[in-house]
């Protein structure tokens, strides 16, 4: 939990920054693939931005 400034407590419940990169990994490769094959790619392409997500944070620690 995070101090506001306020006397107020606050803590984050949303998307960590690792799914964020992973969300824009994923609609970079859905943009390019047909939707007949969307099923057959999914659950690859979801592992895959996963791994493309974790590249982007080992590189932002440069």
């Amino acid at each position: 939990m995070h101090q506001t400034g306020d006397n107020y407590l606050y803590q984050f419940t949303g998307m960590t920054l690792r799914d964020y990169f992973a969300a824009k990994a994923m609609q970079a490769w859905l943009s390019q693939i047909a939707p007949e094959e969307m099923e057959d790619m999914m659950n690859r392409w979801a592992d895959n931005s996963y791994e493309m997500a974790d590249a982007m944070l080992k590189a932002r620690e440069v």
